[in-house]
Parts: C-alpha cells; sequence; structure tokens
C-alpha cells in the first residue's frame, strides 16, 4: 500500500495517477474537504475526466450536511483498501488531512460516538495559535489527567511541567506508567518508555486524541479495524515561496468563469447553510461573503490565499520533514517523473 502526503498544492493528485498507471493502483482520497458532493472547484476534487482512466474512491460521497467523523473515514478507507487488495490492486491513498492519514497509520482508537465538534474547533483554533504550549496547558487542567496520574505533592515527588511544548513529568509511580502506556502507545503497539513521553507530549495529534479522550463523560470501547498492511509513506514538498505562488495561482484559477462564486452560489440556493462545517471550508465562507457584497473580489482572493497558507503551515506541523517514517521528495530539486520512477523501481516492496 502507498501513502502519498504533503501540503496542499504540491501535486499529490498527478503524481498518484501517473503511478497508478504502473502498477494496477486505484486512489483512495485522504482529504476531508474532497469527501462532500457538489463541492468540486473549491476542494480541488480531481474532475471526472481525470478519473476515468484510474478508479478513483471515497471522492465526493457525501452530502455536506452530514458530520463525518475521522472515526466514520477510517471504517470507510478500510473497506475500501480490503477490497482493492482483493483484486490484486494496490491501494495509493493520497491526501493531506493529518487525522486521516495518521488513525490509519497508527491504529488511533476511535470511537463511533459523534464528534464534539465545538471542543475539536476550540481546540484547532489553540493550536493554530499558540501550538502545542496551548493544548498542554487544556490537558494538565483536565480532571481527568490528574486523576489518572494521582501526582503526590511532596518535596521528593513533584510534577514538573514546562509549557515549552515538552512535559517533563518526574515522577514514576505505576499508576503513571500504566497511563503513559495505555494513552502514548505507539504504532506496532511497543511500549513507550517514560523519557519518551517528552516526544509524544509534543505530537498535536496524540495531544488532541488525549483530550477528546478525557473530555468524555465515561469509557468508550476502542475501535476493532486495525490497520496491518505494510505500507511506504512518500511526502511531496517544495520551496515555500514556489508552493505559495502555485497555490496562489490556483486560486484565481478558482474564479475564471466565475466557477466557484457559482458552485457556492448553488450550494446555498439548495439549502446548504453556510454555518454548516463543510460550508465554513477554505474558500466557501469567503465566497459566500463575496456573494453577499460583504467584500470584494481582490479581498476574497486575498483572504482564501490568507487561509491557505496557514492551512499549508498546520499541514507541515501534522506531516513533519524529519519524520523518519515519510521517505520525502522535493519538487524544487526534483522532476515529477524522477520521483515515479523511483516509486516504481521498489514498488514490489509495497505489495
Amino acid at each position: 500500500m502507498l501513502i502519498i502526503v504533503g501540503p496542499t498544492g504540491v501535486g499529490k493528485s498527478s503524481l498518484s495517477l501517473e503511478i497508478a498507471k504502473n502498477v494496477s493502483g486505484e486512489i483512495v482520497n485522504f482529504d476531508s474537504r474532497q469527501i462532500y458532493k457538489h463541492m468540486y472547484v473549491g476542494t480541488a476534487t480531481p474532475s471526472k475526466f481525470e478519473q476515468m482512466d484510474i478508479p478513483h474512491h471515497l471522492y465526493s460521497f457525501i452530502d455536506p450536511k452530514i458530520q463525518f467523523s475521522v472515526y466514520d473515514f477510517r471504517i470507510k478507507a478500510l473497506t475500501k483498501i480490503h477490497q482493492i487488495k482483493s483484486r490484486g490492486n494496490m491501494p495509493i491513498l493520497v491526501g493531506g488531512t493529518g487525522q486521516y492519514i495518521w488513525s490509519l497509520i497508527e491504529n488511533w482508537e476511535l470511537s463511533n460516538i459523534p464528534p464534539n465538534i465545538n471542543l475539536r474547533t476550540h481546540l484547532d483554533t489553540i493550536f493554530q495559535k499558540n501550538g502545542v504550549k496551548g493544548l498542554s496547558e487544556i490537558l494538565i487542567n483536565l480532571p481527568n489527567f490528574t486523576d489518572e496520574i494521582k501526582v503526590e505533592q511532596s518535596e521528593k515527588h513533584t510534577r514538573d511541567i514546562k509549557l515549552d511544548g515538552i512535559y517533563t513529568l518526574r515522577m514514576k509511580y505505576p499508576s503513571l506508567n500504566q497511563f503513559i502506556e495505555n494513552n502514548f502507545a505507539i504504532a506496532n503497539d511497543e511500549k513507550v518508555t517514560f523519557d519518551e513521553i517528552k516526544v509524544d507530549l509534543n505530537n498535536p495529534r496524540r495531544m488532541i486524541r488525549l483530550i477528546e479522550k478525557l473530555s468524555l463523560p465515561s469509557h468508550i470501547s476502542s475501535d476493532l479495524h486495525k490497520n496491518t498492511f505494510n505500507m511506504q509513506l512518500i511526502g511531496l514538498t517544495m520551496e515555500r515561496s514556489k508552493l505559495y505562488e502555485q497555490v496562489d495561482l490556483n486560486i484565481k484559477n478558482m474564479f475564471k468563469d466565475n466557477a466557484l462564486p457559482d458552485e457556492v452560489s448553488g450550494l446555498i440556493q439548495n439549502g446548504y447553510h453556510e454555518s454548516l462545517s463543510s460550508m465554513t471550508s477554505i474558500g466557501y465562507s469567503e465566497t459566500n461573503q463575496l456573494i453577499k457584497n460583504d467584500i470584494d473580489l481582490e479581498t476574497c482572493i486575498k483572504k482564501i490565499q490568507f487561509r491557505t497558507h496557514k492551512y499549508i503551515r498546520s499541514q507541515y506541523n501534522w506531516f513533519k520533514l524529519h519524520d523518519s517514517r515519510i521517505q520525502w521528495f522535493n519538487l524544487t530539486d526534483i522532476p515529477k517523473k524522477q520521483i515515479v520512477d523511483k516509486i516504481n523501481n521498489h514498488i514490489s516492496l509495497l505489495v
């Protein structure tokens, strides 16, 4: 199984098409906005023409009014992956949504309890503004967190928490060690050592997952659907200024022939209210402001570009360039054809 990640606009979709042609591949979407029906222009969903030669899955299959959780997506994705492999083909997972990708790779414990949208929005806002420092401040103030570790205040046993994005918990009670193992176990069931907690607690996806878990009023059963596939993780990147220049041009092109405003107008006319989670996506809320004459076209485009740049920076927090699990290719230095050839030369390792 091949997984292609990277920031928006870097060229993941076109690369996946080139690879799929050579390996009997089927492409599975891992972008949280391209799952919606009727939302094609603003999400840069591959066109029907682009999807014609290679099977594509999990694109444009959910009504924008429906709340669709990471749990829901992972169940759908695993089902598709099994079906593709049963046909003797290779699943090629493509997307830049960190929670979708890592929930599958790391076998997150997830629940089918309806998502707490307000909490997730709140946590995401705090992470965007203050990074893991902001998340850590929330985490240590959760009653369940302090109850679990059962910290005893004394001269010899104290909690030393440095709010610089890295925790140091200087105590080794059995209850604490068990808490760490239960909540910060990494992929392939390896145990997390006491010293490694500072790494995991500097990881936003684990922070958000733990905060959500400890915020629930009662224990939830774990998701038994597990990813056991052999896989290779490919990352695409490029020099940041060139990437921004490329996505800025893509955004301008969305307004050619009034394409994005027409799409947003159609959604509003068909009852998709601007308060829906799907309609707050990058490009849709700004274009709705344009339609209502709250802003002009130039301001609209600039606001979308600004939000997209911010989102790209967030994606690099989910997919770090120094993550040894990801084989990175810099498109600034390496032509796309050369990347395709390198992957094809090692394709036997992925089946």
